[in-house]
């Protein structure tokens, strides 16, 4: 290099004794370096699967940066559909809450500790309290809905539920209730009427909820329930 520095011309460089040797050496040497680095990342893809959801270069940056939690916040999207964000605590780098696109906030039922973690271990505890807390979540708006009286709720106590939930809960609880409904009707051979009452019900009370002043979120919710 010190050579090449020295006398930059191309007919110089190319007639330095040795340079062939040199060039091909330098050219096995980062051969090697480029296979040990895709086995790296390959072996990090293994441990965390949601890893194959980013390219290398920004797997890369993940790896390079695994103590700087609100750095990483950028990628998260990629490999968490529907999260855009978190809450994570800038001494202890706790993470409490997640984000969505439509701005939905979700506080998870256990925070997850990230220092001092790899990264790999604590991803997956999000992974796993997100799916936690979505359940829990689920449980209570089941509860709450089945103290509903679908054919007779107020819009007040209907809007009260569809605001207390994340959307994915919503959407969910709508659909277990149905089928359940479904299930009963059917089993019991008196016909589906009865389902398409308070199916038609529910549609007209969103129907006339439209044109109440809702904010962006809870249009988002109520578009899943129709």
């Amino acid at each position: 290099m010190k050579k090449v520095t020295q006398s930059p011309r191309i007919l110089d460089v190319v007639g330095m004794q040795g340079a062939q040797r040199l060039l091909d050496r330098l050219a096995d040497m980062l051969s090697k370096i480029q296979k040990a680095l895709g086995e790296y990342l390959e072996r990090e893809r293994a441990s965390f699967p949601r890893f194959y959801f980013v390219g290398d270069e920004d797997l890369l940056e993940i790896m390079g940066n695994s103590k700087d939690v609100a750095r990483l916040q950028k990628h998260l999207k990629k490999m968490f559909a529907g999260v855009t964000a978190i809450d994570v605590g800038e001494e202890d780098r706790i993470i409490t809450a997640l984000h969505s696109r439509e701005g939905e906030r979700v506080d998870l039922v256990q925070p997850v500790h990230t220092k001092d973690i790899r990264i790999n271990d604590w991803l997956k505890g999000l992974e796993a309290e997100m799916k936690h807390t979505l359940a829990r979540l689920l449980g209570m708006s089941l509860a709450h809905f089945q103290k509903m009286d679908i054919e007779t709720v107020t819009p007040e106590e209907y809007m009260e539920w569809l605001d207390k939930f994340p959307a994915q809960v919503i959407a969910l609880t709508a659909e277990i209730w149905w089928t359940n409904q479904m299930e009963i009707a059917l089993s019991d051979g008196k016909g589906v009427e009865g389902v398409e009452k308070a199916v038609s019900a529910t549609l007209a009370l969103l129907a006339d909820s439209v044109f109440e002043g809702t904010n962006l979120l809870l249009e988002e919710r109520r578009s899943r329930l129709w």
